[in-house]
């Protein structure tokens, strides 16, 4: 739905399908992936924001 928002983990066929879905239903879509290549690949399946983990200090803690 426009508006809402959804966050996905990783950047396996889980992760892309949720992409996909979530951006047909308009929803904004969050990724987060330990890799910049990765990163480039989310991005392109439409993802709006990308965090790469191991780029952000204190992730997790």
């Amino acid at each position: 739905m426009p508006g809402q928002w959804v966050l996905t983990q990783g950047s396996g066929g889980v992760s892309t399908y949720a992409i996909l879905f979530a951006k047909a239903a308009s929803a904004n879509v969050i990724a987060i992936t330990p890799a910049p290549e990765k990163a480039k690949r989310l991005k392109k399946l439409g993802a709006d924001h990308i965090i790469n983990y191991h780029e952000v200090e204190n992730w997790g803690a």
